[in-house]
């Protein structure tokens, strides 16, 4: 049996996931707030489903950049 190496930081991934989840939290009780900017909530919404996407695609973090880490 082969174990693959994977140059994975889960910990950290596992916290930018965490952070994703709180921040589609927020954009999703903005655009249900009735005063909201529709052009502002759009775009947010846009940008956290693309970056979502290329989570699940393998395309993030774009390369040369890492997930962020929580300080310690």
């Amino acid at each position: 049996m082969t174990v693959m190496a994977y140059d994975y930081d889960y910990d950290a991934q596992r916290a930018d996931d965490e952070r994703q989840n709180h921040l589609a939290c927020h954009v999703a009780e903005y655009v249900c707030h009735p005063r909201h900017d529709a052009e502002f909530a759009a775009a947010l919404y846009s940008a956290t489903i693309a970056e979502f996407e290329a989570k699940e695609w393998g395309d993030y973090p774009p390369e040369g950049h890492g997930y962020p880490r929580e300080e310690r």
